[in-house]
């Protein structure tokens, strides 16, 4: 799935833009630029997690993606 493919499957540049906490025109340029800074990867992939998407984020497959935990078991 490319970028502007992963946007649209989100929900358009309005919602992307409110999950990220950016502007429209930002998503706006990362679909041009067909690329999401890495910065927003990991929220990114929650969203398509949760939605069922298979998206991952570019060179993930060189990384191991580490996601922290929203609370710790005591």
């Amino acid at each position: 799935m490319d970028t502007a493919e992963l946007i649209v499957a989100l929900g358009g540049t309005l919602r992307v833009a409110r999950l990220c906490g950016v502007r429209a025109t930002a998503v706006s340029n990362w679909k041009k630029n067909g690329r999401v800074p890495p910065v927003h990867h990991v929220r990114l992939w929650r969203e398509t997690r949760a939605r069922g998407l298979d998206w991952s984020p570019p060179d993930a497959a060189d990384a191991e993606l580490v996601i922290p935990a929203t609370s710790r078991a005591e």
